[in-house]
């Protein structure tokens, strides 16, 4: 006899304490695998989409300026950390937005590149008479300025414009949140 007909054959009760078997055995090896097997495989390194924002050889910043919303204010590495400087007075950073900020903007990627300055409508980025500018200034001296120009649509991200190379990209709107941390943070510290 096949097992299907034995099966086919036995009394009701039997053939429910037989898939009650199966079901309990097939629970236990479900455990056994999530609590034994799968805390051992590792996670994939997370993947960097796109391409770097900023230039891998950029090097330390020593220095930061931001014009928003027609104000200007510049940030400084001392070696206390970092210190501010609005209107002429000099006071030191107590938080790490300064960190994080430049952690975020290192890590940015270009969602799209636009393509060269010289070859798109700027206007249609907001990027012809741009009011917010970021600029970076590592060690090395070579600035970079990072003009900030409109959100696109859905609002994930802003339009940026990089000088020099005057390359026009799309990345995340969190660039804007961090521009505001600093802004707040000057806000705060003005005299």
């Amino acid at each position: 006899m096949t097992v299907a007909r034995e099966l086919a054959e036995a009394p009701f009760s039997s053939r429910r304490g037989l898939f009650g078997g199966l079901i309990v055995a097939a629970l236990i090896l479900g455990v056994l695998v999530v609590v034994d097997v799968l805390p051992r495989i590792d996670a994939p390194p997370p993947a960097v989409q796109g391409r770097r924002f900023l230039p891998q050889d950029l090097g330390p910043v020593e220095a930061i300026e931001i014009e928003r919303g027609g104000k200007v204010f510049r940030l400084d590495r001392v070696s206390s950390g970092w210190e501010i400087l609005d209107h002429g007075e000099r006071s030191a950073v107590v938080d790490d937005r300064v960190t994080e900020f430049l952690d975020t903007v290192g890590s940015l990627v270009e969602l799209v590149e636009i393509g060269p300055a010289s070859a798109v409508s700027l206007e249609e980025f907001g990027l012809s008479e741009p009011e917010d500018r970021i600029v970076l200034i590592p060690g090395s001296g070579k600035e970079i300025q990072i003009l900030l120009g409109d959100r696109n649509p859905p609002l994930t991200g802003i339009y940026v414009e990089v000088l020099p190379g005057e390359r026009v990209v799309l990345v995340g709107a969190v660039l804007l949140l961090e521009v505001d941390k600093l802004a707040a943070l000057a806000s705060s510290q003005a005299p």
